[in-house]
């Protein structure tokens, strides 16, 4: 009889975030080193700076050069489900300032967050997407 057999009950341990992804993006002029917070990071961070959820995506630029300006831009879903790249810090001066923002999961490719890129020119509209450098976090991250 099946209720005689005795019953073994596997639990598993809940799933573990994924860890924080960095990356980092150089041009002439220009890096910037940044972290997706997606893991281990505190509540209040993994919500991001609107609280709905989406990872917060904290990065630091640097521009050396003295005429140069630093446009950091991520890819949002644009019209049609196309990409469009949206700019979310700028920075026209020698230095180096953090901004944070939240990044929101592109909605195909498994909700993969977005790309980010680095560019540089002589003033923000010259900058973007002129001289670049691109980071593509992987798939289902």
């Amino acid at each position: 009889m099946w209720n005689s057999l005795p019953v073994l009950l596997l639990m598993s341990a809940p799933p573990v975030g994924a860890p924080d992804l960095a990356f980092k993006v150089a041009v002439p002029g220009a890096s910037a080193s940044g972290v997706y917070a997606t893991g281990k990071a505190p509540a209040e961070i993994r919500r991001g700076v609107k609280g709905k959820g989406s990872p917060a995506l904290t990065v630091e630029l640097k521009v050396s050069g003295s005429t140069r300006c630093g446009v950091l831009q991520m890819t949002t879903n644009g019209p049609a489900d196309g990409i469009e790249w949206h700019t979310f810090a700028v920075l026209c001066k020698p230095g180096t300032a953090t901004f944070r923002t939240e990044a929101t999961r592109l909605p195909w490719s498994a909700a993969t967050l977005p790309s980010i890129r680095l560019c540089n020119g002589l003033s923000p509209a010259l900058a973007e997407g002129d001289d670049c450098d691109r980071f593509e976090p992987p798939r289902g991250s």
